[in-house]
């Protein structure tokens, strides 16, 4: 799981910067999906939709002290009752022990026994992280897999780095970097800076020059692990997933960043499975997917039936293998302020009300008043700049229906979700990250 990473600024998606060989890679001898997306633009809730395989309306873990309900199945819990070892390194303050997350995982680490390690110098530069940067999170997953675990294993990690504030990238990336760069990252080092002031644009492509160099860091340590896998002789046997919780949108204007906005820049993520001799490589998936469908996928990976709980998403491996039967006309994402329907070729936005009061006052700092519904043309208008709602009336209609089902069948009403106590370490942290005052 990469941070904030946007589909559009990898190399397999058609970037044209050098952010990700190692992805690419693995794309061009795995399966690319073209079409995924985030079922909620912020992390918490992202997450949880993913491990669960529910929509946010349903699991209610949406803002940072709910904790992610005992009751419903994850994918750490269907694992390990299939008999897998289950291991978790995450470096987002998110995904913690008190959120609910350890349950089910042998192996749990949030970042706080790293940071006593840390150098002083590396803690200084990532003052505002977690725990650790992409560098430790690898070593820690590396020297798992140096343990020979008879069992099979899940492993799951979770890379931050690509999220604001990004810190100084190592020599070998400056290149990426114009001159500046940095020093403007540090003046707008939060979510919020990037609303609240008016960049030029070439403060702007500074800031993505950031942005590309903390990707190319983060490739490079994923294929450090790659290459233990294989060192460690897993390398046949090892599906992997790479995907991240949602997009970025810090260099559009009017701001539409990736945290909490429903636009294409926020929704759309990268999807790439990759299993050597089981998928055929180089294969590119068109059909319209969402981190819901990962649980059911390994649920049937690991013969685990899920007939007895209920699951929002679909196996991949009908899409994988080119079956029709199961393939979606409409994906749904949310926000705490709304919904979002799309289609192969429309997208819906209906600002009316959405899956939580997920953090009404980083609503208000963003500063994009939003029409009440929002209706665009993705093929002729990819940008989303262009709202059609009061023109193209007979597709705004078809869009509503679409919207009335899954307000019908996904929308639990159960109420709000459980609270947790939230340590300061994990209040401290994510002020760093610019998600609270």
């Amino acid at each position: 799981m990469l941070d904030a990473v946007r589909a559009k600024h990898l190399g397999a998606y058609g970037y044209g910067r050098d952010t990700s060989p190692v992805i690419d890679d693995l794309a061009a001898s795995g399966v690319l999906f073209e079409s995924a997306f985030t079922q909620a633009p912020f992390t918490m809730a992202s997450i949880a939709s993913m491990f669960t395989g529910l929509y946010p309306s349903t699991h209610h873990t949406v803002y940072y002290d709910d904790v992610l309900p005992a009751d419903v199945p994850t994918i750490p819990a269907i694992l390990k009752k299939a008999g897998y070892t289950t291991v978790a390194f995450v470096a987002n303050p998110h995904i913690n022990e008190g959120a609910g997350y350890a349950r089910y995982f042998d192996i749990f680490s949030d970042g706080r026994p790293w940071l006593r390690r840390m150098s002083k110098v590396i803690r200084r530069v990532s003052r505002h992280r977690w725990g650790e940067d992409a560098y430790w999170l690898s070593k820690a997953a590396m020297r798992f897999l140096r343990s020979q675990v008879a069992s099979p294993f899940f492993l799951f990690l979770f890379y931050i780095d690509t999220h604001t504030p990004f810190s100084q990238p190592l020599y070998r990336y400056r290149r990426l970097l114009r001159e500046g760069s940095f020093q403007l990252v540090q003046k707008y080092h939060r979510q919020a800076d990037f609303a609240k002031h008016s960049m030029a644009a070439e403060d702007i492509e500074k800031i993505v020059d950031m942005y590309d160099a903390e990707i190319r860091w983060v490739d490079q340590q994923l294929g450090r692990l790659l290459e233990e896998v294989n060192k460690c002789g897993q390398w046949e046997n090892t599906l992997l997933f790479v995907t991240s919780d949602h997009g970025e949108g810090f260099d559009t204007r009017p701001w539409r960043g990736g945290h909490g906005q429903l636009y294409e820049n926020g929704v759309h993520v990268p999807l790439v499975i990759h299993w050597p001799g089981r998928l055929k490589g180089g294969q590119r998936v068109r059909d319209l997917v969402g981190l819901i469908d990962i649980l059911p996928t390994l649920g049937e990976v690991a013969d685990v039936s899920l007939a007895d709980f209920k699951v929002h998403g679909r196996s991949l491996w009908p899409c994988v293998l080119g079956s029709s039967d199961q393939r979606r006309d409409v994906i749904y994402s949310e926000t705490a302020r709304g919904r979002m329907v799309r289609t192969a070729d429309w997208k819906y936005i209906n600002n009316e009300g959405g899956c939580g009061d997920f953090s009404a006052k980083r609503v208000e700092r963003q500063r994009v008043p939003p029409d009440a519904k929002e209706l665009y043309n993705l093929q002729d208008d990819l940008a989303e700049e262009k709202n059609l709602f009061d023109v193209e009336e007979r597709r705004l209609y078809e869009m509503e229906q679409y919207l009335e089902i899954f307000q019908k069948y996904y929308i639990s009403l159960s109420g709000p979700g459980v609270k947790g106590r939230v340590t300061k370490e994990v209040l401290r942290m994510l002020k760093g990250l610019g998600y609270l005052d």
